[in-house]
């Protein structure tokens, strides 16, 4: 369980600690709140949120999933994205295994700070080499 309140029962407080700490296939549950990047190198998991769960990617894309074998898969249900200054800000590539987004939301906006300086928003999604999204 993540919560960036760090709630009763959750043993994360930030999602990019709590991918890189549990192993290959594992499910994370997400509480509401702020949330930064998810990376995933040839590592499959479930992402459950709801919500008031946001994922941002400031200078990375919020979300990157990249060499998942066939026997891996990807799933992230119940998340918005909000504001980000990278280029993609959900990047798929070179998946054998399934990726799932599901009940996602994407807001096509830069950053506050950054809009007063110009800066367009980013991109929505790039998927390359990818069998099934």
């Amino acid at each position: 369980v993540v919560d960036a309140a760090n709630g009763p029962g959750s043993q994360f407080t930030d999602l990019p600690t709590a991918v890189a700490a549990v192993p290959d296939g594992a499910t994370l549950l997400v509480r509401p709140g702020a949330y930064g990047p998810i990376d995933l190198n040839g590592k499959g998991m479930t992402i459950v949120g709801g919500p008031g769960v946001m994922l941002n990617g400031l200078l990375a894309p919020a979300i990157q999933v990249k060499n998942l074998a066939v026997h891996q898969a990807f799933s992230l249900r119940g998340a918005h994205m909000g504001w980000g200054t990278s280029m993609w800000q959900v990047h798929l590539s070179n998946n054998a295994g399934r990726v799932l987004l599901q009940e996602f939301q994407y807001s096509n906006s830069t950053s506050p700070y950054l809009a007063g300086f110009g800066v367009p928003p980013p991109s929505a999604i790039r998927v390359d080499n990818c069998a099934q999204v």
